[in-house]
């Protein structure tokens, strides 16, 4: 199929996810390719919906304090676990540097495992730190709620915005409102939404922000016009970068 159809808006993409039971006709989804334009509509519904990624060191420093208020009147416990936690973040900062700057690319997979676990590793101090700070302060509650919440909002989000067609039981729609980030045609409403499986849903976020990350022109995916879908996609588990793991 000629690629250049990717580069009409209207036609959407057939996806199907993966890991779906066989001996049945997989769910597929149409989906909107993302223009530049709709790249930005994303970014800003996911602000308006709530969502906020902290990262490891903005973490770790929210637990720093939340150490140094659990343990005001303890000098000797705080500075145990202040410094569990300063040592830890050191670790976790220098990880990511040498991920930065492409060190593990090339490197064989045990390599960057075991470079990960070192930089990863909790200590009993680090672990109890985590333990009193998390009852304790409120902000970094706060915090790591933001992060649990972050994947499935963002997969909300994308879902809403970017589903143009299904082949669920349940008639599609979209309809004009405040959730639908100024999308021409409207937005998903989140009651449909709520018949799409939850890893289905994950999916279309991964590869949504997969084809804004290398842009149209260079998708080579099948698609065609709706009502007429030819040759279907199907997902592929995303690999986990340690070099965004979150701390606690």
């Amino acid at each position: 199929m000629d690629d250049s159809i990717l580069h009409d808006p209207k036609v959407p993409l057939r996806f199907v996810p993966d890991g779906q039971a066989e001996g049945e006709p997989p769910l597929a989804y149409d989906l909107q390719v993302p223009l530049p334009l709709h790249k930005i509509a994303y970014r800003r519904a996911c602000t308006v919906a709530g969502v906020r990624k902290w990262t490891p060191g903005q973490m770790l420093s929210a637990l720093v304090d939340g150490a140094r208020l659990v343990w005001a009147e303890e000098p000797e416990a705080q500075a145990l676990y202040v410094d569990a936690i300063e040592e830890t973040r050191s670790r976790i900062l220098a990880w990511g540097q040498r991920a930065g700057a492409g060190e593990f690319v090339n490197a064989p997979d045990d390599e960057v495992t075991a470079a990960f676990n070192e930089a990863f590793r909790e200590t009993p101090e680090y672990v109890e730190a985590v333990f009193h700070v998390e009852r304790a302060y409120e902000r970094y509650r706060d915090m790591k709620a933001d992060n649990e919440a972050e994947p499935a909002l963002r997969a909300l989000v994308a879902a809403r915005l970017f589903l143009r067609g299904w082949t669920l039981d349940v008639p599609f729609r979209r309809e004009r409102g405040a959730d639908d980030g100024g999308m021409p045609g409207g937005a998903v409403p989140d009651l449909l939404l709520s018949w799409v499986p939850e890893a289905h849903m994950a999916a279309i976020r991964d590869r949504i922000e997969a084809l804004m990350e290398v842009g149209q022109a260079k998708a080579k995916n099948s698609a065609s016009p709706s009502g007429s879908p030819g040759a279907a996609e199907t997902s592929t588990s995303p690999t986990t970068d340690p070099a965004h793991q979150t701390a606690h």
